[in-house]
């Protein structure tokens, strides 16, 4: 190696920068307070807060009532009521007379009123089908009066879809068996057989 001569100027390297800190450990959150446990009134052992029952003699855990927060004001009074003493008679009393509790039984055949029979009619009489499905049918009158139209009647002839649902009765005055209309829209009709006189207004 060779050196010029003259003054050597060596130059002293720089050390390398220090390498940065390591990064702060990350701080655990802070455990929350564990929750008391139950201890037992009658052994004095400790249970678990979600305990029931004592895990060693099994006497049950009587859970806390909570007691409704108290009215700032209290209820008034309601007010008293006072008798004026001439409204007050020396005859009353404050007791009265007791209720019996058991009366004696009533046989109900002796309280409820005989029942009137309803009475036959004075003769036979039926009223018979001549058209429709339902022709030749016959139904019996067997009471005084007899309704007589398309449903709930007792003459039910639910097949003609031109009577009303209750379209007349039948009832027996006397010797004579009457029809009567209940204002049905069509009306009652009656088939003359014979000769019969005309009024005015018939139909």
């Amino acid at each position: 190696m060779r050196v010029a001569s003259g003054a050597v100027s060596a130059r002293k390297a720089e050390p390398p920068p220090p390498p940065p800190p390591p990064p702060a450990p990350a701080r655990a959150p802070a455990p929350e307070p564990a929750a008391a446990e139950k201890t037992c009134a009658s052994c004095g052992a400790s249970n678990p807060p979600a305990a029931k029952f004592c895990f060693d003699c099994g006497t049950p855990f009587v859970a806390k009532k909570v007691e409704p927060p108290k009215a700032a004001a209290k209820a008034e009074p309601p007010p008293s009521i006072q008798v004026a003493e001439d409204l007050v008679s020396e005859d009353s009393t404050a007791e009265t007379a007791p209720v019996p509790l058991e009366e004696e039984a009533v046989d109900a055949a002796e309280v409820a009123e005989p029942l009137e029979e309803e009475q036959p009619p004075p003769f036979q009489a039926s009223v018979v089908v001549e058209k429709g499905s339902a022709a030749g049918t016959a139904f019996p009158l067997e009471k005084m009066e007899n309704s007589l139209g398309s449903q709930g009647t007792q003459i039910e002839l639910s097949d003609d879809a031109f009577i009303a649902p209750h379209a007349a009765t039948l009832l027996f005055a006397e010797d004579h068996l009457v029809i009567r209309d209940e204002g049905s829209a069509n009306g009652v009709f009656v088939k003359v057989r014979e000769s019969a006189p005309l009024e005015p207004g018939d139909v």
